[in-house]
């Protein structure tokens, strides 16, 4: 029994995606149209004849084509659906090469002169492989895709034969960024010693000192109690 359609949840899900770029299969036109132009390409979409030209190309699969105000939703042997945006689809729960034949024919029967592809590695290899059989120039996204479609391109032409498609690109690690090394602090040093000797000399300056000053304040106070004038002593009645 296929899965009955859950359209609100399917379509919540799709743009879900879109906004987070998540990984999906996914391929849009890649000539970079301008603002007018991509708006004539997004009304395919709406245009009459839109079913039948759709379901002529993925026919016997197609179930169902539900329209939205953003595009389509192509129903294939459940739960196989493709989002169809007029500049831009997307296929879900899908094998690979089942994506990247449908997506390829879809792009190929509107007119698109060129084509960038995101999503999975095994995705991203099998539709350029269908793109360039198809004869769809493919614009790749980055220096990882780029290398994979120079391999398929040598793969077509027998310059280099059957080439190895690696399983992840890693861009090389660029080299640190060239500094001086940071001096290691010097060991702290200990606090030099003072000789005993001149301790001992301060010591006995400084008793001399208040010794001299309790001898001057001594002579003072005696001065002062042999002073006729203002003599010391209890006062008489």
């Amino acid at each position: 029994m296929p899965e009955p359609l859950n359209i609100g949840a399917d379509l919540a899900g799709h743009a879900y995606a879109l906004a987070h770029d998540a990984t999906v299969m996914t391929a849009w036109v890649g000539d970079s149209p301008s603002v007018r132009k991509r708006r004539d390409i997004k009304r395919y979409v709406k245009e009459p004849g839109y079913d039948q030209k759709v379901k002529a190309l993925l026919d016997p699969d197609v179930s169902e084509i539900y329209h939205h105000p953003r595009g389509s939703a192509i129903y294939l042997k459940r739960p196989e659906r493709i989002h169809d945006e007029g500049d831009q689809l997307t296929a879900y729960h899908m094998t690979h090469e089942r994506a990247a034949k449908a997506l390829v024919a879809l792009a190929c029967s509107r007119g698109w002169t060129s084509i960038v592809f995101n999503g999975p590695h095994d995705f991203i290899l099998a539709a350029m492989r269908e793109a360039v059989a198809k004869g769809m120039p493919v614009h790749p996204r980055d220096p990882g895709q780029r290398l994979i479609l120079e391999q398929i391109m040598g793969e077509g032409s027998g310059a280099m034969g059957t080439v190895a498609i690696p399983m992840a690109f890693v861009p090389p690690a660029e080299p640190p960024f060239p500094h001086d090394p940071i001096p290691e602090p010097a060991p702290p040093q200990p606090a030099p010693e003072v000789p005993a000797a001149p301790l001992l000399k301060m010591a006995n300056d400084m008793a001399t000192k208040l010794a001299l000053r309790r001898q001057s304040r001594l002579s003072t106070d005696e001065s002062h109690d042999n002073d006729p004038i203002n003599p010391k002593g209890p006062k008489g009645p």
